[in-house]
């Protein structure tokens, strides 16, 4: 991966290849956005076409479940974990069975970075802005004020009486917090700027190409001091006594002597493999790099000493010491606890696991069928405001697929990671499926498709197609030959079929006998694609949503363009509603840029009738 590769923020190594949300969000009724896929449960109001088309204007999220943590904070026994469109609040009293105590509400973005103003805790939440809640009584929070977003929140830090918000490419939004409730704009500073640390009577600011130290003696006019230019990724910047870490993705971790702001010291630079995060433990610093955590003895700032690695099967965002125990962060599990009593030898000693990041989702009769990194889970919907889990299937998935599960009647098929072939499961009873089929063809699947009593799997050479008439045993017929093919969705005795190269539909009315039919090159980086009546609705990530006519089943029509103002990366149709997800991408980062509703009764005038 190098500085011109698109990296999600942060920069994981399982999402390089990711193309869409992920983590599941139900707006209104259930929209779950996974791996460039949505599953939308129709619960808007889709009565006569002589309703007036804008009931979806106030677009509400009333639940979340799964995604990944993204940061903590602490306070006495407690800790502020940061995850997918909302925080949790986990009693840390006995550090070897962590209790959640209380979450907030959900939010309208994912908050990267949360921080602690005495009894305040700042979160900054993308596009949804920065919200201001009163904690002083951990197991009720109250939202106390809301900031919205010029561009996309991403880090706050407070200083005296007043806040600081980096708001990304809506620069340093400097604010008087002498009332919490009400804060004041006074000013700004700079032009992209993502991360912010307070040095004494400074603040430190990371933009896409510098760190710059700010004298705040006039806070409203923050004065430059000092400057250090950036030669590689940084995504974090991390103060810890007298020191400045920058940690830089494949270079080295920085320490500089920030004692005199003014004329910062440099002392040494770690070796630190895909180095992203790292803070202080005492006289020690953390350092996450690729697949470990790292521990350096800093008595001596200009020979940093390693004394410790430990190997994680997850990725620490952040981390507060306290103790002799770390409290981390996994970006894929949720809170966990090490104990570094002796840095040179960290155990674990406790966890809160979390749903983790759902990237492939069905839904069947109310029922959510949602993958994350390690296994299939059965969602129960039926209060939609209340997720619940009923069935954990402990299988994991194919990490590289796009949509590998498929939900048919009262039966599922999902691609097991790292195995070739597909399982089948009977789902009848929800909270208790039954293995039904494994089979064991020589192909990687990457996406599902039922047409009556057939099974269609796409895999990187084409499509594979089964006969399924007997679930228990599903017999081969015949091999399609298609390159770069990513999505399969069926129409009538058609299946369209989304390409690397664009859209195509087939005649599988003779499953031995398949025919191309049509073909369409209009795009070149489509994401999704979803069907609607006689319409495919095509998210492409630089031209929008694309609408094609199929109702002439040989030619394909583009008859409208759907222009997005991010990156649109995934679309669903319920009723008369097309739901799209949207990337930003600033830089080398990429950013979840919310949903967008629109009325498509006449397809070749949609309306945006809701934002989230």
């Amino acid at each position: 991966m190098n500085a011109t590769d698109n990296k999600l923020y942060p920069p994981l190594r399982f999402f390089s290849a990711l193309r869409a949300a992920l983590f599941l969000l139900i707006v209104l009724a259930a929209l779950a956005c996974v791996s460039g896929s949505v599953s939308a449960q129709a619960v808007l109001d889709q009565s006569g076409e002589d309703d007036p088309p804008y009931e979806a204007e106030n677009v509400e999220l009333v639940a979340q479940y799964g995604g990944m943590a993204t940061d903590l904070v602490m306070r006495d026994h407690f800790v502020f974990l940061a995850t997918s469109h909302r925080f949790w609040v986990v009693d840390v009293s006995q550090p070897q069975t962590p209790q959640m105590i209380a979450a907030s509400p959900p939010l309208g973005d994912t908050p990267w970075n949360i921080a602690l103003a005495d009894n305040w805790l700042l979160v900054p939440a993308g596009v949804d802005g920065l919200w201001i809640f009163d904690v002083q009584d951990p197991y009720h929070p109250v939202a106390v004020a809301h900031l919205p977003s010029r561009d996309f929140s991403l880090d706050a830090a407070m200083w005296k009486n007043f806040l600081f918000l980096a708001d990304s490419q809506g620069g340093l939004r400097i604010f008087d917090a002498s009332d919490f409730e009400k804060p004041r704009e006074i000013g700004t500073y700079g032009e992209t700027i993502r991360e912010v640390e307070i040095a004494g009577d400074y603040l430190i600011v990371l933009s896409d190409k510098n760190v710059d130290i700010l004298d705040l003696s006039d806070p409203a006019k923050p004065l430059v001091i000092w400057r250090t230019m950036l030669s590689g990724d940084v995504f974090d910047i991390r103060v810890h006594g007298n020191y400045l870490l920058i940690p830089q993705w494949n270079k080295r971790v920085q320490i500089w002597d920030i004692r005199d702001p003014k004329w910062p010291v440099w002392q040494a630079s770690i070796s630190v493999p895909a180095a992203t995060y790292a803070g202080g433990m005492g006289e020690y610093i953390w350092v996450k790099g690729w697949n470990s955590l790292y521990v350096f003895d800093l008595s001596n700032p200009s020979k940093p000493q390693q004394i410790s690695r430990f190997e994680l099967d997850g990725s620490i965002q952040n981390a507060v010491y306290k103790e002799g125990l770390l409290y981390a962060a996994d970006y894929f599990g949720g809170l966990r606890v090490l104990d570094y009593s002796d840095p040179k030898q960290p155990i674990e000693v406790g966890e809160v696991k979390m749903p983790g990041i759902l990237r492939y989702t069905e839904m069947e009769k109310g029922y959510l069928y949602a993958a994350d990194e390690l296994s299939i889970k059965t969602i129960d919907l039926s209060n939609i405001r209340r997720p619940q889990l009923v069935y954990d299937f402990g299988i994991g998935l194919n990490r590289s697929a796009s949509n590998n599960v498929e939900a048919w009647e009262n039966y599922l098929v999902a691609a097991e990671d790292g195995s070739m072939g597909f399982l089948i499961f009977d789902v009848s009873d929800p909270a208790k499926p039954v293995q039904m089929a494994h089979d064991k063809n020589p192909f990687f699947y990457s996406d599902f498709a039922v047409w009556q009593n057939y099974l269609i799997g796409v895999h990187y050479r084409g499509l594979a197609i089964f006969d399924i008439s007997d679930v228990n045993q599903p017999v081969f017929l015949t091999t399609y030959p298609l390159s770069g093919v990513l999505e399969a969705v069926v129409l009538d005795d058609r299946v369209v079929l989304l390409t690397k190269y664009g859209l195509r539909v087939i005649d599988i009315s003779d499953p031995k006998q398949i025919r191309m039919l049509a073909s369409d090159n209009s795009f070149s980086d489509g994401k999704d694609v979803a069907l609607f009546k006689n319409m495919a609705f095509v998210a492409d990530s630089r031209k929008g949503v694309l609408i094609y006519d199929l109702s002439d089943p040989t030619a394909l029509r583009l008859i409208n363009t759907i222009t997005t103002p991010d990156n649109a990366d995934c679309v669903e149709v319920s009723g008369r509603y097309a739901f799209v997800c949207r990337w930003r991408d600033l830089g080398n980062y990429r950013f979840f840029g919310g949903f967008a509703v629109y009325d498509i009764r006449d397809p070749a005038d949609p309306i945006e009738v809701g934002i989230l």
